[in-house]
């Protein structure tokens, strides 16, 4: 009738003007939530403009958390907030997880989000700190349950004989090693063990942590690189087992170095490999 449908326009209205909704994410919510938008999501805006979202974090929070809009703000959102406050984060360090894991907002702070927070603190067997700074690090973290996808590859990694120390450090530097598929790591830690690395040394997490972050062909392509500025394929080789983050710079970058070192400073090709 006329009345529902001047509710349902005057909601999409407010939608668009308060929270920033694109006109077919408002459709949709209004549809969804089906509200009177001047109570409830009235203060859940303004409760989130005030603890420093901005508009934009506010609008993209309602698009993937609709929920949010008729939610109790002080009930449930604060209590996550105060949380990830009481172990060290900012508010503005809050801010960017929450906007990079608005699901978040929807998990039991009880059930999910501490738990998962003890997980890691025992896995990494540290304080706060240093869980903060994983979960910092890796916020994708928080959208899953740390509970249910980390322990597969951790099961893998210590069946391929990598030790618990060696597991920490890659979940510290290296996390996102952690959301790779489970084929693809074994491949990795297959390749690195072929090339005789040990897994329960820390220069087999070095490399692992190299090569999960770079295809093969991109490896090939940057051995390739320091091969046209003079160096042997052994001499590349012998570089890489010494120091595996030999690879991490990009093709530009390795050819800016080779260019200072050989051309301007006129070292041999094979001191700068030694030396690098």
């Amino acid at each position: 009738n006329e009345s529902t449908s001047n509710q349902h326009s005057s909601a999409v209205s407010y939608l668009i003007n308060s929270w920033g909704l694109p006109l077919k994410s408002a459709l949709h919510v209004s549809k969804l939530l089906k509200f009177q938008p001047q109570e409830q999501t009235g203060l859940a805006l303004a409760f989130l403009k005030n603890y420093g979202f901005s508009q934009t974090q506010v609008s993209l929070l309602a698009r993937n958390h609709p929920n949010l809009l008729v939610c109790n703000a002080e009930e449930t959102i604060m209590p996550i907030f105060q949380f990830f406050e009481s172990i060290g984060f900012l508010r503005s360090e809050v801010v960017k997880l929450v906007t990079n894991c608005p699901h978040l907002l929807g998990r039991s702070l009880e059930e999910y989000i501490k738990l998962g927070f003890l997980f890691l603190r025992d896995l990494l067997q540290s304080g706060y700190e240093e869980v903060v700074v994983v979960m910092k690090r890796a916020h994708y973290f928080m959208n899953q349950d740390v509970r249910t996808f980390l322990p597969p590859v951790i099961n893998l990694l210590r069946r391929n004989g990598v030790h618990e120390s060696g597991i920490r450090k890659l979940l510290f530097y290296c996390p996102g090693i952690f959301r790779m598929n489970l084929d693809k790591l074994n491949k990795v830690v297959g390749e690195a063990k072929e090339m005789g690395f040990e897994p329960g040394k820390m220069m087999f997490i070095n490399v692992i942590s190299t090569f999960a972050s770079l295809e093969k062909s991109t490896r090939q392509g940057k051995f390739d690189v320091y091969m046209r500025w003079g160096l042997s394929e052994e001499e590349v080789s012998a570089a890489f087992q010494k120091r595996p983050f030999f690879l991490k710079p990009s093709e530009e970058q390795i050819t800016g170095v080779m260019d200072l070192f050989v051309n301007k400073l006129r070292w041999g090709a094979s001191l700068v490999a030694i030396t690098l």
